[in-house]
């Protein structure tokens, strides 16, 4: 096929087409769409799986060939350490944006509910008793509808009540 990746991405190879050309193809979809939208406009005949196939080679050589030159570009002496500020600034960033993108979602999502004021209340409580290895002397389980919210006054209260008891502390 004469047409397959004749996109403007595609036209020379840098590096600013390569991370344009890896973020289209990162869309969700879009990179199938363009295929089959290139299928059934195109005189071919390939299947649609074909297709796909081509599409998938012609997108790896590209990005290949992206690498190629910028190795040509900015060559690197074989057997050369890579230099510090190379490792620790192109690693750390990239470590610093996994975590960003691991964790964000996870913090946003936890602040949001705390700060709007939504507890978060536990489904389900299990106590369990035991002396050094032996079966447990007590078991209790309590769930959903059995838990009862504690005000932070009746907490106090509870404290101040077994407080000077020297047996509930023990």
């Amino acid at each position: 096929p004469t047409r397959v990746l004749g996109d403007f991405l595609t036209k020379s190879y840098n590096y600013v087409n390569l991370f344009l050309f890896q973020g289209f193809r990162l869309i969700p979809f879009l990179t199938e769409l363009r295929a089959v939208m290139d299928w059934v406009w195109t005189d071919t005949s390939l299947s649609l799986s074909s297709w796909i196939c081509v599409e998938d080679i012609y997108a790896h050589i590209f990005i290949l060939k992206c690498w190629r030159e910028s190795e040509k570009r900015y060559p690197q002496p074989r057997g050369q350490k890579k230099k510090k500020v190379v490792k620790y600034g192109m690693g750390g960033m990239i470590v610093m944006l996994l975590i960003c993108i691991v964790w964000f979602p996870l913090l946003f999502m936890s602040l949001v509910k705390s700060v709007a004021g939504v507890v978060n209340a536990p489904l389900d409580v299990s106590v369990k008793i035991t002396l050094a290895g032996f079966q447990p002397i007590f078991t209790m389980s309590a769930q959903q509808k059995q838990l009862q919210t504690v005000t932070e006054e009746q907490f106090h209260g509870f404290k101040q009540k077994f407080q000077t008891m020297d047996t509930a502390l023990e």
